[in-house]
């Protein structure tokens, strides 16, 4: 199934999105990944509420391409989109799925709490374990959730910590450029990676669309050539 939409962000998702601080680990992106899927699963179908573009937007794109792209006036960046998509006849998302799991809200609701748990931080490896283990049984024992497999749950999670998010982020940042050093800090720059000692960032010439992003992280589309 081909979707392709764009979703106005509120100022609730757009400051989960669009961190105060430098993205530093994976599980950051990972927790941004399922604030934004349980936001499109409760919010998307009362989207003529929210101020279009006020905050900026969400695209979803899934077909060729399975990605989220996070846009404001001075930041796009964009990670993979692993799930498949259900929608209803009005074409309001409807819910995700995954690994044999439907994935509605509850899900990413036991997934978040697991990633932003005190365990999470710990040396011993049963304090990871036992929130994850907690929480599935929780949700067998309750009989009104018996549709959803969640015998797959930790199938679920255990891919997802695996999972490859394809991190790209583009940045428009005229305040940080030096004019004595111009290729120090580019005005428009593309970020690669978001681990110390292991990103990279690539000088741009002018400043891309969102278009022009989703066309370089397309890889059915013609390259896109760094010249220096």
């Amino acid at each position: 199934m081909k979707v392709d939409i764009s979703i106005p962000m509120d100022s609730q998702i757009h400051s989960i999105v669009f961190l105060d601080h430098k993205l530093k680990e994976k599980r950051e992106l990972l927790i941004i990944l399922f604030e934004v899927c349980r936001y499109i699963l409760t919010q998307y179908p009362t989207r003529d509420r929210i101020t279009p573009y006020k905050n900026g937007y969400i695209h979803l794109l899934k077909g060729r391409v399975n990605r989220l792209y996070f846009v404001d006036t001075e930041h796009c960046y964009s990670i993979g989109f692993p799930f498949t998509i259900s929608q209803d006849e009005q074409g309001n998302i409807t819910a995700f799925s995954a690994d044999e799991i439907t994935l509605l809200p509850i899900i990413f609701v036991g997934v978040l709490q697991i990633l932003k748990g005190d365990e999470w931080h710990s040396t011993e490896i049963l304090d990871f374990a036992n929130p994850i283990d907690e929480w599935q049984s929780k949700q067998l024992s309750c009989l009104e959730n018996q549709s959803v497999n969640y015998k797959m749950f930790w199938t679920f999670f255990r891919n997802m910590m695996m999972y490859d998010v394809g991190y790209i982020r583009h940045d428009h940042a005229p305040n940080q450029y030096n004019s004595e050093h111009p290729k120090d800090h580019p005005v428009d720059h593309i970020h690669g990676g978001y681990e110390s000692g292991v990103s990279y960032r690539i000088g741009l010439t002018a400043t891309p669309t969102i278009e022009d992003i989703k066309d370089i992280t397309n890889s059915d589309t013609d390259c896109w050539m760094l010249s220096k």
